[in-house]
């Protein structure tokens, strides 16, 4: 099956959905096809102008699942970040804001991911509308993304930070930067990350 998130924001849903770790845009569950079935979709949030940038996460308890969110003006302007929560996958409602650091203006880039201890971790890029120096910051929550640790800084980690996943025991980073520099990192503490490999290039 596959999830497709997009700017709107929509959910498009084929077969047979599975959410592993933090998800990108785009998980593909089954074999490779040249031909694909009739896709539905439904809209899950516009409270906000510009609602954007949606990562998903199957919450490991199996209570439902969570999608964050930049919520704002526009795709680089002021705004805050949405946690998004469902049981059943159809019906969606807020269940967390995520406010800009100060002196900040604009949270993006909201990428989920569950430890294996049950926390769910949140990495977000606080920025200042117009600028593209930004904040890699990161926070936790012990019940399911209701409430949030004060967001900190990560320790390592240069360029931006963009997708977290789990493998194991370990949760990744991967980060990019104004030149296009795509790192992989692997989170040594809640707040400390270090470098595990350049990817290359992203084009």
């Amino acid at each position: 099956g596959f999830l497709v998130l997009c700017r709107g924001v929509r959910l498009a849903v084929t077969g047979t959905v599975q959410l592993i770790g933090g998800v990108a845009q785009l998980q593909s569950t089954g074999a490779a096809s040249a031909s694909f079935p009739s896709v539905s979709s439904s809209l899950i949030y516009s409270a906000q102008a510009y609602s954007a940038f949606p990562r998903a996460l199957k919450l490991a308890d199996g209570s439902g699942y969570l999608i964050a969110l930049k919520g704002g003006a526009s795709h680089t302007g002021a705004g805050d970040g949405k946690i998004l929560f469902s049981a059943d996958f159809a019906s969606w409602s807020v269940r967390a804001t995520i406010s800009p650091e100060s002196p900040t203006n604009a949270v993006q880039e909201l990428v989920l991911c569950q430890h294996a201890d049950g926390r769910v971790q949140l990495a977000t890029r606080h920025y200042t509308d117009g600028s593209h120096a930004s904040r890699n910051r990161v926070q936790y929550s012990s019940d399911n993304g209701a409430t949030w640790t004060t967001a900190a800084a990560i320790t390592g980690p240069s360029g931006f930070a963009y997708m977290t996943t789990r493998i194991g025991a370990d949760i990744y980073l991967a980060t990019y930067d104004n030149s296009s520099a795509v790192n992989l990192y692997r989170f040594t503490g809640d707040t400390t990350a270090e470098f595990i490999a350049n990817m290359g290039t992203a084009t």
